[in-house]
């Protein structure tokens, strides 16, 4: 009886050591956020050469001083696609097209500029911009820039 209790005993044993332990769950991950910020195109349609400059500033700009940008990207050639990850706050979004010179401010009046209507970004959000320059909107336009989502 002994022997066969022992036997017995050796089987589980055996049996235990064999199974497969169980595994931890793992613990739930948080989804990744999208960055804070902004990306697009932007894009010159018309017959002049030059480049694009477009810049992004978290305040109002002030005539007659120089812009403090918090983005800023310049682009050789009619089109480019920007990406900024930035705070959240208010943003004041500018581009324009220098004919026949280096990407460079301020613009001349005959140059076609855009400026973006005010965008306030919040938190996790990415807001999907395109900013059109043509030769109509020389001399500066206002308007809105956001691509709905």
């Amino acid at each position: 009886m002994k022997q066969i209790l022992f036997a017995a005993w050796a089987v589980i044993l055996l049996a235990s050591c064999s199974a497969p332990q169980p595994t931890a769950t793992p613990a739930p991950t948080d989804t990744p956020r999208p960055p804070t910020g902004f990306s697009g195109k932007v894009e010159y349609t018309g017959a002049a050469e030059g480049n694009i400059l477009i810049l992004a500033m978290d305040h109002v700009p002030v005539q007659d001083e120089a812009p403090a940008p918090v983005a800023i990207e310049t682009y050789m050639g009619a089109s480019g696609e920007f990406s900024w990850q930035l705070p959240t706050g208010p943003y004041y979004i500018t581009a324009f097209y220098t004919i026949g010179r280096d990407p460079q401010g301020p613009p001349l009046p005959n140059e076609p500029t855009v400026f973006c209507n005010p965008i306030q970004l919040s938190e996790n959000e990415n807001i999907t911009l395109y900013i059109p320059l043509t030769d109509a909107n020389a001399g500066g336009v206002n308007i809105d820039c956001v691509v709905a989502n």
